[in-house]
């Protein structure tokens, strides 16, 4: 089955600077961090485009990382990669940590009314790729579509806020304040990660780079990290995009090239 076709991207000049090197490389870390994402785009757009009602999720899984494995043998056969597919077709009593994300799911099905937190992951060479989004099994409720609305105008709220000189904690109280005016809790977790040759798995997060609000470290040209806060509704689900930035000189460029808005497979 032939990969889903993910647009060019450009690739800006970046520099990175000497305090972040442990945590994302010297030279070709920007380069690496893309091809990394990249292959997770090819993950979750085989998702977006194959999932259907009634699908097993061990078949979407095998489906997605056939794909992710083409696109790093066509494009990276002389990497080492590792890799993590998740479509989100869980049973939450039997989920046992981020290691144990596909092992569940075998006899389970996607079903109208279902909200998936689909996550993948790619370690190319030692660089973390990553992208996650969430998506509604069949039309959404007038509340699921409200909290999807919602989620997306915080993540976009963060991606134009983001540029050299701005706190990380400025950036966690800006996706809070976006969840709270609209009358949600505020998720107590923050609002991004640090990525690059980092993994939040076996204690080696770049703690240094996480958006929360206790954070206030400068963001400066060339840091990598994700952008996903987290919306919780009792009785809906969690609501949550994920998406990698690398900081330019004047802003941010967002790494994944999958779609940002609500996702709904309806078939």
């Amino acid at each position: 089955m032939p990969g889903p076709i993910i647009p060019p991207r450009p690739r800006p000049a970046l520099r990175m600077p000497m305090a972040w090197r442990l945590f994302v490389g010297e030279l070709l870390s920007a380069a690496y961090a893309a091809a990394a994402d990249e292959v997770t785009d090819v993950g979750q757009q085989c998702l977006i485009d194959n999932l259907r009602i009634g699908m097993s999720g061990a078949e979407i899984n095998e489906m997605c990382r056939s794909a992710m494995v083409a696109h790093i043998l066509n494009h990276h056969s002389d990497k080492p990669f590792y890799l993590h597919t998740s479509s989100g077709i869980i049973d939450a009593t039997r989920r046992a940590g981020s290691s144990e994300w596909c092992t569940w799911n075998r006899f389970m099905t996607a079903k109208p009314g279902m909200i998936l937190d689909s996550i993948f992951d790619c370690f190319l060479w030692g660089y973390w790729g990553n992208v996650e989004r969430t998506v509604s099994v069949g039309a959404p409720s007038a509340e699921v579509k409200r909290a999807f609305d919602i989620m997306i105008e915080a993540n976009e709220a963060a991606f134009d806020a983001i540029k050299p000189g701005v706190r990380m904690s400025e950036i966690d109280v800006l996706t809070k304040k976006i969840l709270e005016k609209n009358g949600y809790e505020p998720s107590q977790f923050g609002s991004g990660m640090g990525r690059g040759i980092v993994s939040y798995e076996g204690g080696h997060r770049a703690l240094p780079l996480d958006v929360r609000l206790y954070n206030d470290l400068e963001i400066e040209p060339g840091m990598a990290f994700s952008i996903e806060p987290m919306l919780g509704v009792f009785g809906l689900g969690a609501f949550r995009h994920c998406n990698t930035v690398i900081v330019t000189d004047t802003g941010c460029e967002v790494d994944s090239r999958v779609r940002r808005d609500m996702i709904v497979i309806e078939q």
